[in-house]
């Protein structure tokens, strides 16, 4: 078996942090990306599929109402529990968060 020198061990041992470190940079870029692109896609889907249901209010009113729901939303979540909840609307969990949301939005 082949020994490596100090040096070519040093060497490599360097290049491996260099690149997790590039790694980790590389994430950290994609997930601040995807977190500024999640809020107004999810704004923009939660505004549409609750204004429908807003039948007793008129339809400016309906908006202001699901904007605020949404925005509320995502002051108060992250967008891995917002896209785990919306997949579950019948939960528990999303209801609790729904109806938080209205509360704080209904009457301002």
């Amino acid at each position: 078996m082949r020994k490596l020198s100090l040096l070519t061990l040093a060497t490599s041992s360097l290049f491996l942090f260099g690149c997790l470190g590039c790694c980790s940079g590389m994430t950290e870029g994609f997930e601040k990306g995807f977190n500024e692109s999640f809020a107004p896609s999810f704004r923009d889907s939660f505004v549409k599929s609750c204004t429908p249901g807003l039948t007793n209010v008129a339809p400016v009113e309906a908006d202001r109402i699901c904007g605020c729901m949404a925005d509320h939303m995502l002051a108060n979540h992250s967008p891995s529990e917002l896209t785990t909840l919306s997949l579950q609307t019948d939960s528990p969990e999303f209801q609790k968060m729904a109806s938080d949301a209205a509360t704080a939005c209904v009457g301002q």
